[in-house]
């Protein structure tokens, strides 16, 4: 078991589910798991916010950004 201290320390990150999103567009799947490019398109703009978002929060600058 770890000390509080060392928890501490410990990386986190977000944690998202995609489930969310996607439930409410039946219309952006191709079969029953897969989504079209239209849904993968949109999956990947929250996926992006969120990875942007926790950038932002830890201080690390974006790719592109010196």
């Amino acid at each position: 078991m770890q000390s509080p201290e060392a928890s501490s320390k410990r990386k986190t990150f977000p944690l998202t589910t995609q489930y969310a999103l996607m439930a409410e567009h039946p219309d952006l799947y191709k079969d029953a798991f897969h989504f079209n490019k239209a849904g993968s398109a949109m999956m990947g703009v929250q996926a992006a916010a969120i990875i942007r978002r926790a950038l932002e929060n830890s201080g690390n600058q974006q790719p592109g950004q010196h």
